[in-house]
């Protein structure tokens, strides 16, 4: 049975230590938002988005969907005539739009980019961030790297409900400061104190200031011990280390 339509046969109060995506999905649409240490991915997912990693490999443009819900809280992926297709900088990723179906994340591509560094493509650029929160709808963010790993972003109760919302600040789920400049704010600085420092992603740097201040959880794909070695389908929750990222094992 496909892994993304397949229906669970244990309850939401699992332990959290380890879940599928198919049942993060499960409790994020039952309000509970659960932090588990490893997020696997389900087989579907891993052929799909590789397919669209390959296809921006081929060409530069970035590739994206909507990931999606039924009724009975299963997790689905739109076929590829449903994906979007954007330029080498970005992608506009649609809602899909038809009854029954709830849109409950977002899952693009990026291509390598030269002057930015083998590594700055698995990771979430600040418009990214910005369009995530802006979208109340998508309760996680995945992004695909040209060589097959992901990183994967999760809201948390300490989310905005969104940064266009000021209802969030009465809830005490948001700032009354504009969040789209204060994200913006946060990667100009972190370019500006670590871009020039050799070994040090800058962008990471964004990352751990966009988590603390914005109450979200990152999950990336778990090393693997050679390059000729498969891509890995277990995410390991991310946590902040000496300034910057490291991935639990």
């Amino acid at each position: 049975m496909d892994p993304l339509n397949a229906i669970l046969n244990f309850g939401l109060d699992n332990p959290t230590s380890s879940q599928s995506l198919s049942l993060l999905v499960k409790n994020l649409l039952a309000n509970r938002f659960p932090s588990p240490e490893i997020v696997t991915l389900p087989e579907a997912f891993m052929r799909k988005a590789g397919l669209a990693i390959s296809q921006t490999n081929t060409d530069g443009r970035e590739r994206g969907f909507t990931l999606l819900a039924n009724d009975k809280s299963q997790l689905m992926i739109p076929d590829e005539k449903r994906w979007s297709i954007g330029d080498n900088k970005s992608v506009s990723v649609q809602p899909f739009n038809e009854a029954g179906i709830k849109d409950i994340g977002v899952f693009h591509t990026h291509p390598y980019q030269q002057q930015f560094g083998a590594k700055s493509a698995l990771a979430f650029s600040e418009m990214d961030v910005i369009s995530f929160l802006n979208t109340p709808r998508d309760r996680f963010s995945i992004v695909g790297a040209p060589d097959g790993t992901f990183l994967m972003m999760v809201k948390t109760l300490d989310t905005p409900l969104s940064c266009n919302d000021p209802l969030s600040v009465l809830f005490g789920r948001g700032s009354a400061v504009d969040p789209a400049s204060q994200i913006k704010l946060i990667y100009e600085n972190a370019k500006q104190q670590f871009a020039h420092l050799i070994g040090l992603n800058w962008i990471n740097m964004a990352h751990v200031q966009v988590q603390k201040q914005f109450g979200l959880i990152f999950y990336q794909t778990e090393a693997r011990e050679t390059r000729n070695d498969p891509i890995s389908p277990v995410l390991l929750k991310v946590d902040l280390k000496d300034g910057g990222f490291a991935s639990k094992k």
